[in-house]
């Protein structure tokens, strides 16, 4: 074992205080299984339907999801800031917030190294079914 043993109920999700504009900070915690479940049961299905046409109609598929996508990043943003009901509050924020955030959002979740692989290889069999090839 190379870690302190410790009972469940005493880890606390690790935060990073994003610095935005003028001093004031926002709070972001990794997401978690739940948050990733929600994320995927509310904006799956809206991101398939254009990944269905995107060789049928490429211009107007990459066009559907920029509008899709600002919703998602929202979402994914008043979840890691445990404010789940202001997703509308992050939809206003400026685009290089959003970006700091994502960035501290990333770091909290995957890691420091990113490696998103065991994250694709558990979740990539279970939606990779419901989404349509690219190839």
């Amino acid at each position: 074992m190379t870690g302190r043993l410790a009972a469940l109920a005493s880890i606390a999700a690790e935060r990073e205080d994003v610095v935005l504009s003028r001093g004031v900070a926002l709070s972001v915690r990794a997401l978690s299984a739940e948050d990733i479940a929600t994320l995927l049961g509310k904006h799956a299905a809206d991101i398939a339907v254009p990944l269905r046409s995107i060789r049928a109609e490429p211009v107007a598929s990459v066009l559907a999801l920029l509008e899709i996508a600002p919703r998602a990043i929202a979402h994914v943003i008043a979840l890691a800031s445990d404010e789940p009901d202001q997703v509308e509050a992050a939809r206003r924020l400026p685009f290089g917030a959003v970006l700091q955030l994502l960035g501290a959002i990333d770091r909290l979740t995957f890691g420091q190294s990113g490696d998103r692989r065991p994250f694709a290889e558990i979740l990539g069999p279970l939606i990779g079914p419901h989404l349509p090839s690219l190839h």
